[in-house]
């Protein structure tokens, strides 16, 4: 356990409490994914956001300050880095800027 375990009663810790929210929550991405496309689509944000939850808890309150230069850092600017090629590619900025180099209208096209 950490030395800095958070209390939320007599016999239910923090973390507890984050296992149970886990379990949950997994029972109910097993349980929708079973289903059509809609229920595949809410498991996968419900999975998305208890990543994030998770991520969001273990930098605020557990990490220390080595971990969040170590790995939060370099874990943020990669994700805005994809994120911000997602955006390009959904919009098609290289198809449009770049009509005459082959490599773009050839892997990015199809």
């Amino acid at each position: 356990m950490s030395t800095r375990q958070v209390s939320l009663g007599d016999q239910l810790t923090l973390m507890e409490l984050y296992i149970y929210i886990v379990i949950c929550f997994y029972v109910a991405v097993v349980i929708l994914i079973q289903f059509g496309k809609a229920q595949q689509t809410i498991a996968y944000w419900l999975s998305f956001l208890l990543f994030s939850v998770i991520l969001i808890v273990d930098a605020a309150m557990f990490a220390t300050h080595d971990q969040l230069h170590d790995f939060y850092l370099p874990f943020v600017i990669i994700v805005l880095i994809i994120t911000l090629i997602k955006i390009m590619d959904f919009c098609t900025v290289p198809q449009r800027f770049c009509e005459e180099v082959r490599f773009f209208q050839i892997y990015f096209t199809s």
